[in-house]
């Protein structure tokens, strides 16, 4: 709660020990019907002094208890309909080993946790707007990265302003690069 993120205009930001980065997966149960989703898992990366690394935890059917999945990892089905037909699916939950193949140094540990991934406007902490802007004035941040319009960020898919090619350089670096970068951290 005390440590601060050093930015970078267009690297990675340096991360303290200590940072943890949790994210939720929810599934519909019934596809097309957003008030049948049911949380499934959570991951969580945790940065040290030696790098980071990854834990997952399975939730309870009722949705009101996680318990840590195995080291080696997880499959199971889970009963999802769709249109009411059985359409199971199968759920993989990483292994910590796998879960460092795309969260790896390179890729600075938290994918995503940038200046152009998280140049936009948005509810956070409570505030809404630029997110930049919200963790620098709450303290998160160690300098200002400066104006949010005059950074780097990556574009929706509904810009139609801008160029096709744009927006799907955006979407690759988005959902894809990260895991599919080389050596030098580039993908």
């Amino acid at each position: 709660g005390t440590s601060s993120f050093t930015p970078s205009t267009e690297g990675l930001w340096t991360l303290p020990n200590g940072t943890v980065w949790v994210k939720h997966f929810d599934m519909e149960m019934q596809r097309g019907v957003p008030s049948s989703k049911k949380r499934i898992e959570t991951r969580l990366i945790v940065k040290n002094s030696t790098g980071a690394y990854g834990v997952s935890y399975r939730w309870n059917e009722a949705g009101t208890e996680a318990t840590l999945a195995s080291d080696a990892g997880e499959n199971f089905t889970l009963a999802v309909t769709e249109g009411g037909n059985a359409v199971p699916q199968t759920w993989r939950i990483p292994s910590r080993a796998e879960c460092m193949v795309c969260h790896t140094q390179e890729a600075g540990y938290a994918l995503s946790f940038n200046t152009r991934q998280l140049n936009l406007e948005n509810d956070l902490l409570g505030f809404s707007g630029n997110q930049l802007t919200t963790l620098h004035q709450q303290g998160y941040l160690t300098a200002s990265v400066g104006s949010p319009n005059l950074l780097p960020r990556h574009l929706r898919p509904d810009e139609e302003d801008t160029s096709v090619e744009a927006r799907v350089r955006s979407y690759l670096a988005v959902n894809c690069s990260y895991c599919h970068a080389g050596a030098s951290g580039t993908a």
